[in-house]
């Protein structure tokens, strides 16, 4: 199928054209005709599956086809950085020649700047929950025109805890309007909540393992805690890795992985939340033009960061859930290039990998040869000890 069957705009189409955006992937064949109708819908779809675009081309094409241009589209992005990158591939699709203008409402920046923008009648506004309503709050911007709203990874919203600010946000919007939502996972809380966003909305589902496990290869690598510092200078070394995303869950793990490799000749820098929102827009854009080649971040970096070129993923240690897992490794894999994801697991993660493998309802395949294996016996005999430690130290406070 291509663009022009999905009765896009000449004008868009020659865009994509340009963009050498040729046909649409999977997601954008299904849902780009239900929302030029004007259906609400849900969407869940893998990461990198093209989910963007998906609502960016049908919202440019009802913008670019309406005479008055009254209605305005707001869209809902769980953290700064994605709300950032929404803006750019969204600039990017408009036809040359056109003027939609766009606003982009986050935290982290001036209130003064973002008012004059809102002040301009934007018909798009990119937001974070919470700075919007707080912009809503302070009567600086007024939902009424806004006839479409798109809340972009929804899962990600509700494990930030943004649930609630989003429906102190829809108590402002009109009722009658296009709703659309769009996710990687469906856990069953946000399942539950559908019904009070969406009204009669259509679901279509892209499955998830035929898009993560076709274009990643993933690998686990049983490794004792002590030896992780060594084990990621030797896959980079032994497999020639040029530039990596290195996900580890504490700001003082970044900090201590970064010091490790810029000692030892590897440039890094880290990423993570308590930085200012433009030292990490820099740190981001420095890692995309290739300024140093590794990239070391809390699961902050696991959402919004579109990386279309990265080959390699690290998890320093297991992620906290399945879903987070499919989101690390969603950095990679991207515009048809090959992706490798490397996990990582000592003696103390035993319990959450098979949580982890259950979860996903598959086993990742087990990278036997490195000179840090630490073996299921070994990693037995290990866990058997942490837990009588614990055991131990549990007494001790009895």
């Amino acid at each position: 199928m291509s663009f022009k069957e999905l009765n896009i705009s000449k004008k868009i189409i020659e865009r994509l054209d340009t963009l050498k955006i040729s046909n649409p992937t999977e997601v954008q064949q299904l849902v780009i005709p239900l929302i030029l109708n004007g259906e609400d819908v849900v969407t869940i779809s893998p990461t990198g599956s093209g989910k963007t675009e998906a609502y960016s081309i049908p919202i440019i094409n009802k913008l670019l086809s309406s005479v008055d241009r009254k209605g305005g589209v707001i869209i809902l992005s769980p953290t700064r950085e994605l709300a950032l990158q929404t803006h750019q591939r969204i600039i990017k699709l408009v036809p040359q020649g056109y003027d939609i203008q766009l606003a982009t409402i986050i935290g982290g920046q001036s209130y003064e700047m973002q008012i004059q923008a809102i002040e301009q009648e934007p018909p798009i506004i990119i937001a974070t929950p919470g700075r919007l309503f707080d912009l809503i709050n302070q009567q600086k911007l007024d939902l009424e025109r806004f006839d479409t709203l798109i809340i972009d990874e929804a899962d990600e919203m509700l494990q930030l805890g943004f649930l609630a600010t989003l429906f102190q946000i829809l108590g402002f919007l009109p009722k009658r309007r296009q709703t659309l939502l769009f996710s990687a996972t469906f856990p069953k809380e946000l399942e539950k909540e559908c019904s009070k966003i969406l009204q009669n909305p259509i679901q279509i589902q892209v499955a998830h393992k035929g898009h993560y496990q076709g274009q990643t290869n993933q690998f686990l690598l049983f490794v004792d805690k002590n030896d992780k510092k060594e084990l990621i200078r030797y896959l980079i070394d032994e497999y020639n890795i040029q530039s990596a995303l290195i996900f580890t869950r504490t700001i003082h793990g970044v900090d201590r992985i970064v010091k490790d490799l810029t000692n030892n000749g590897y440039s890094a820098q880290g990423l993570y939340g308590d930085k200012s929102q433009s030292v990490r827009n820099s740190i981001v854009n420095d890692f995309k033009a290739d300024k140093f080649r590794f990239l070391v971040a809390t699961d902050i970096a696991s959402r919004g960061l579109h990386l279309d070129h990265l080959n390699y993923v690290i998890n320093y240690e297991l992620p906290d859930s399945a879903d987070q897992y499919i989101h690390r490794i969603g950095r990679v894999g991207r515009s048809n290039i090959e992706g490798y994801a490397y996990t990582f697991c000592d003696a103390e993660d035993n319990s959450a990998l098979i949580n982890l493998q259950i979860n996903l309802q598959k086993t990742i395949p087990i990278m036997e040869q490195h000179p840090y294996v630490l073996s299921w016996q070994k990693m037995l005999s290990a866990n058997q000890l942490t837990n009588k430690k614990k055991t131990s130290s549990n007494k001790k406070r009895k």
